[in-house]
């Protein structure tokens, strides 16, 4: 979702002294997209006056907003250029790359699982190197890639948990805190840097197929389903959710064909619900009614014409929400519009898909229709309602939580009545300029934080503030990553997350402090994660929240490079909700609670909190 000029990369590497001149690509794999740097030395000096990684990244730290600094770095003889002399990119891939030396001292990695863990890193988060002193999250990491990194670990023999992770975010802490469960074998010398095509992700085994499966469904896609038919006016759950591809080649045969492949490899899009059988509501998995694509080529189109149409399709689809017996929850809409685009609309029931699993749908869709083979996470639906039951069923977990819940309080909201005319909900999107991006860079590596850690830390201070200076501060809920620890895991789509309570911090707290409070507090409910919101409040007496906070960074797939194109319509029940969507703010308000101009004030005092917050940073 940033915005990246490669030129503007390059000429601030070739300024660097001891570079003779540099050239930026933006690479899109399965490691997912990153920025390579490819150097040339200058005339007369050798490859150490370039410097280190970490000196590059550092010098550049300055120059440039964070989204901007490559991830990886290599040394070549010379540019490759046409017989025209202009620079020819496509040759980059060919040529041998000589890797840049990272930092002597502290920073060389000591044991072989050291040696082991950095290597699964490199490879999760896209780095060239990585060393004993980084933090996990202060480079790039989330609780999506935390799950690969587990999974990637117990392959290599490792006993390394999610929340290991969490607790230990330093490598060499980490690596002194895990257990091997195996031998050890030392990886093997880092490749050189390559452009490559995206790999083809693992195919569909035989014999996977979940027809006719069944499984619980989780408390809190019930709760949707229930929740979503409350209001007959207000489209509660209903997501529509669009986005632009190239339709070069692209035919309703072609579009239909990847969606079947991936609806095969999908059990998540092939489920009903059942809310009424003697068991309690269950999951059931089963073959999709045809057809499932609805496409209309505009092409010929004048382009007034085909837009008027794009609208009259945007307000038609979120005009039809679904309903809890309906199946499939799902339907997609292709429009090919003149020019060689095409608009796609995937509406569906937020009981049946969370935004990761869009993401991943989208992705996926596009990787069918380039011929790739679709992964086929078939256990992750049902390896996560087993989870939300051994939660359900842990004395630790429910004392946990119960604690938490004698402490949380919700933000008091204003009641008002909705005027005609008035939207269901007033949404205010606010992008975050590349000044505040920066400084939030480096507020996280000097805090040793994530991104979500701050803007999490931001939201409950602007909801403090919403509650004034008289009422004691508010808690929030906030989305928490549910996926089970499982091989693919990530690329499952369903619904994965769950809402869980989080106390703000006293009111005189200094920023570095409100941030330890939440990753402290992001780390002791990771082994209670699973236990569903609607437990706290059944079991706990939690109070009804009024304010909902989400944090999405989709950087693992390749929709990275194009989610600007991407929107979402979505309704909830909670008054306020508050999401964090790679680089910007999507702020809703409820028109039964607020003003307009209330939410878009919510909306700048949550900015004003992120611009006091990397204040901070120079204050100390």
């Amino acid at each position: 979702g940033f915005r990246i000029e490669l030129g503007e990369v390059e000429a601030a590497l070739a300024a660097r002294e001891g570079v003779g001149a540099a050239v930026v690509e933006l690479v899109d794999d399965a490691d997912g997209p990153r920025l390579v740097a490819f150097l040339t030395t200058a005339p007369g000096v050798g490859d150490a006056a370039v410097g280190t990684v970490e000196e590059i990244r550092e010098w550049l730290s300055g120059r440039l907003p964070e989204h901007m600094v490559p991830s990886e770095f290599g040394l070549i003889d010379a540019l490759p250029v046409t017989s025209n002399g202009k620079l020819d990119r496509v040759a980059l891939a060919d040529l041998p790359v000589r890797p840049l030396s990272t930092r002597a001292g502290g920073d060389d990695l000591v044991t072989d699982t050291e040696r082991l863990l950095a290597g699964i890193w490199s490879d999760v988060l896209g780095r060239t190197s990585v060393s004993r002193d980084d933090h996990f999250f202060a480079i790039g990491g989330n609780s999506m890639t935390a799950l690969r990194v587990s999974m990637a670990a117990e392959e290599q023999g490792l006993d390394l948990g999610v929340r290991d992770l969490f607790m230990n975010p330093v490598l060499a802490e980490l690596a002194a805190a895990t257990a091997a469960t195996a031998p050890i074998a030392t990886p093997a010398p880092s490749a050189p840097i390559a452009v490559t095509p995206p790999a083809v992700p693992a195919p569909v085994q035989p014999g996977t197929d979940t027809t006719g499966r069944s499984y619980p469904a989780l408390l809190i896609q019930t709760g949707m389903l229930f929740e979503s038919e409350r209001d007959p006016d207000r489209p509660t759950y209903h997501v529509v959710s669009e986005t632009t591809l190239d339709a070069s080649g692209l035919t309703r045969a072609a579009l239909a064909a990847a969606l079947s492949a991936v609806t095969d490899a999908q059990p998540g899009l092939r489920t009903e619900f059942d809310l009424t059988g003697a068991a309690g509501p269950v999951q059931l998995v089963h073959d999709l009614p045809e057809p499932l694509l609805d496409y209309e080529d505009l092409s010929t189109l004048a382009p007034d014409a085909a837009q008027k149409r794009v609208e009259q399709i945007r307000e038609s689809e979120r005009e039809r929400p679904f309903y809890r017996d309906d199946f499939p929850l799902w339907r997609l809409r292709c429009v090919v519009l003149p020019g060689g685009r095409a608009r796609m609309f995937l509406s569906h029931h937020h009981a049946l898909l969370d935004g990761w699993s869009v993401a991943v749908f989208f992705d996926q869709l596009l990787a069918a229709l380039s011929g790739a083979t679709v992964a086929a996470p078939t256990e992750v639906c049902r390896l996560a309602a087993e989870a939300e039951a051994q939660a359900l069923a842990s004395a630790e977990s429910a004392a946990y939580w119960s604690g938490m819940t004698r402490q949380w309080r919700a933000l008091a909201v204003p009641v008002r009545r909705r005027e005609d005319g008035e939207p269901a909900v007033w949404s205010v999107t606010r992008p975050i300029d590349e000044r505040l991006r920066h400084d939030i860079g480096r507020a996280c590596a000097a805090w040793r934080c994530s991104p979500k850690q701050l803007f999490l830390a931001a939201h409950l201070r602007a909801i403090a503030l919403v509650a004034g200076p008289d009422a004691p501060p508010p808690g929030t809920l906030a989305v928490a990553n549910a996926r089970p620890e499982a091989p693919g895991a990530h690329l499952a789509v369903g619904v994965f997350l769950n809402a869980v309570p989080v106390l703000p911090a006293a009111g005189d707290a200094s920023w570095p402090e409100r941030v330890a409070q939440v990753a402290a507090a992001e780390l002791a409910m990771q082994e209670h994660r699973h236990f569903p919101f609607a437990a706290m409040r059944s079991r706990f007496g939690l109070p009804a929240p009024t304010t909902w906070f989400t944090y999405t960074d989709f950087a693992e797939t390749s929709m990275a490079d194009f989610i600007a194109t991407v929107t979402d319509h979505n309704v909830t029940e909670l008054p306020l909700t508050v999401s964090v969507v790679d680089d910007g703010l999507v702020v809703d308000g409820s028109s039964d609670h607020f003003t307009a101009a209330e939410v878009a004030e919510i909306v700048e005092r949550h900015v004003a909190c992120l611009r006091e917050a990397v204040g901070a940073v120079d204050d100390r």
